[in-house]
């Protein structure tokens, strides 16, 4: 700290004799200087204020009434400045009030940091009550506030009664009025904090810099004479860099306190750690103080729980040491309900073994209804490596989410076991839906589709999703797949049989050994990937789809244009067909934007070697429409529903096939 006075009264001393030289304004220089002072000075008022509450010291609590101070006479400095805030200020009724709060901002900080951390015996010593603190600390932030707002006011409508300080930018009279007042206040007050700072340690002793500041800045400002002076500026500077540095030091302080704090801590964990037997004890229950906390001895007896737990249990202390009534009476569960013998829960697992037990499961069955505990157990044993002297169980309730759990675990067996009855009957109904040429209405090919007679009833997609969700969806789909292999050879012609597959499907081994083994033409198969089938790897994908394209096997993308998967599938895949999405089919009669977006995949598909089908054509109009369009293929209920084989070769194109 000494150093830093040092280096500012070196400044001065080198600026003096040269402050009266004229710099000229700088419109920013002000408003940058009194931001960074008002902001130091609010910072440092908040951490000295901070200590106070923490320590009760009653330096910190005076010492941020100085930093308050400045901040109230700060503020009407700057609205009553010209150039600040507006071209006058709004505080700025007269051109010397803002000398005048200068003046009584520059006297008042000295003064207040001197009657902190001057030399005055018994003054501050001891420390205030931690009850009284928050009030100590607002009375004192409030008087300090009403003081400096007395100060702003009186220099505000002192034109009547207070010394005109400064005409133009001429300060000689500021000088020659109040310097023989304001300078040997400032200095004694700042000699006083200097000599009381060197006798303490800790951050309030830095506040002394600060004060040697203003009095640089009284010194060089009364020697300047005017306004925008080298002195006048140097000396707003010093005070600047002066709460800078303070600010800076008095955290530095805080970091050294929280360290030390940081250290007696580890010393009081430490004792807290080699504390007798019984406090171990304590603390342990403590420790599992969730919900409920149940302490149980050597033999399993209950020796102690809080009424948490009993709330949970149900039963007393007494009945639960009670095994045979506990089996039963009181049925304990496994984490499925089935019966849980006493000697497998947590609790009795840890007392044989010594091994905690971590977020274990248990049900009790209770007269008002099954409730569920989460459990954590910990073992108290008698030395190092000795036996089980107690067990303390915590327990959580979770009920409502356990029994969630068991719903949807019930849910899941029920749709497995109708998954797995659809595949002992031998898998689902298939059903065809023609594929046609919309120039001729011949049946190119056809879409087998999987129905399920139920229950429950529900469409196919919700059928092979609970295949999925319960394991079996390889299984369903390979079945419908053997059962649309078989119905080729009632297609009509050469017409190909389209089939709908995953990814996950398509790269399996299964999928190559149904295919060797169909005994069918597979360059009549297609391959339609579907825009709902996540793909993770398309690389190990491609590689599948290239040995089945070598057999003869085509590959088509459904849904193209709902979404951004199909679109993938396409860059990723290549495929022969490109299959138009319903949604964009349906309407397109009347709207030119599907018009524009199928003749554009149209030509894409021309582009990649595909063709392209359009799906959903359920009307006269669309089917027109995607005629002139210039799309070839296309299927949907106005062409043919899904039905039994056989096929028609041709279908009308004149009338809607539903309707019929």
């Amino acid at each position: 700290m000494m150093a830093f006075m040092a280096v500012l009264v070196l400044v001065v001393g080198c600026v003096l004799p040269f402050s009266g030289i004229d710099i000229g304004g700088w419109p920013s220089f002000l408003p940058v200087t009194l931001a960074l002072a008002y902001a130091f000075d609010l910072l440092s008022a908040v951490l000295l204020v901070r200590q106070f509450h923490d320590t009760g010291d009653r330096r910190a609590i005076v010492l941020a009434s100085s930093f308050i101070f400045s901040l109230v006479v700060l503020t009407g400095y700057a609205a009553a400045f010209p150039g600040i805030v507006g071209d006058v200020g709004p505080l700025g009724t007269w051109p010397s009030t803002a000398p005048w709060l200068w003046l009584a901002w520059h006297t008042g900080f000295p003064v207040l940091v001197a009657a902190a951390v001057g030399p005055w015996p018994n003054r501050w010593k001891g420390c205030v009550s931690a009850p009284v603190r928050r009030t100590t600390a607002w009375a004192t932030i409030a008087a300090t506030a009403g003081a400096g707002t007395l100060v702003v006011v009186a220099a505000v409508t002192g034109r009547g009664w207070l010394p005109v300080l400064i005409t133009g930018l001429d300060l000689s009279a500021l000088t020659r009025v109040a310097g023989p007042v304001a300078v040997p206040v400032v200095t004694a007050a700042t000699v006083a904090a200097v000599i009381g700072a060197m006798r303490l340690s800790g951050p309030v002793r830095w506040a002394a810099l600060a004060s040697t500041a203003a009095l640089g800045d009284v010194v060089l400002t009364l020697a300047s004479l005017h306004r925008y002076s080298l002195g006048w500026y140097v000396g707003r500077s010093l005070t600047v860099v002066s709460c800078a540095v303070v600010l800076v030091a008095v955290l530095v302080e805080f970091g050294r306190l929280k360290h030390q704090l940081s250290l007696e801590t580890d010393r009081l964990r430490l004792v807290l750690v080699r504390a007798e037997q019984l406090k171990e004890i304590q603390s342990t229950l403590l420790n599992h103080m969730t919900d409920g906390v149940m302490l149980q001895g050597a033999g399993g007896q209950i020796v102690a729980m809080n009424p948490a737990a009993q709330m949970l249990l149900g039963p007393s202390a007494d009945q639960l040491s009670d095994r045979a009534a506990v089996d039963s009476e009181w049925m304990v569960l496994r984490p499925d309900g089935t019966h849980c013998p006493i000697a497998e829960t947590p609790a009795m697992v840890t007392l044989s073994t010594g091994t905690p037990q971590r977020d274990q499961m248990l049900g009790v069955q209770l007269p008002s209804g099954r409730r569920w505990l989460r459990i954590n157990t910990s073992a108290e044993l008698a030395g190092k490596d000795g036996p089980v002297r107690y067990v303390v169980s915590s327990m959580t309730d979770e009920t409502e989410r356990h029994t969630a759990q068991l719903a949807a675990s019930r849910d899941r067996d029920e749709r497995r076991r109708r998954v797995q009855a659809v595949l002992t009957a031998g898998g689902p109904q298939i059903v065809v839906q023609p594929i046609v040429d919309l120039s001729t209405g011949t049946v190119v090919g056809g879409e087998a589709l999987s129905r399920f007679s139920g229950p429950p009833d529900q469409g196919p997609d919700a059928w092979f999703a609970d295949a999925n969700d319960v394991g079996l969806g390889s299984e369903l789909e390979l079945s419908a797949i053997r059962l649309a292999l078989a119905t080729l050879a009632a297609m009509p012609g050469s017409a190909y049989l389209s089939i709908n597959m995953s990814p996950v499907t398509v790269t399996s081994a299964a999928l190559f050994e149904v295919l060797g083994t169909a005994g069918i033409p597979l360059d009549r198969v297609v391959l339609e990937l579907t825009e709902h089938s996540d793909v993770s790897d398309y690389q190990a994908l491609r590689t599948a789809l290239a040995n089945l394209r070598r057999q003869g096997v085509r590959v088509a993308v459904d849904d193209t244009g709902s979404g951004f998967a199909s679109l993938s599938h396409i860059l990723n895949l290549r495929p022969d067909i490109v299959k138009l999405d319903i949604d964009l089919v349906r309407g397109i009669h009347n709207d030119p934007a599907r018009q524009a977006l199928a003749a554009g995949l149209l030509v894409f598909a021309e582009q990649i070697g595909a063709h392209l089908v359009a799906e959903g054509i359920e009307t006269a109009a669309d089917l027109s429409a995607l005629r002139k369009v210039g799309v070839i293929y296309g299927q949907g209920y106005y062409l043919g529903r899904p039905a039994p084989l056989p096929l028609p070769q041709t279908v009308s194109l004149c009338e809607s096939v539903h309707a019929r």
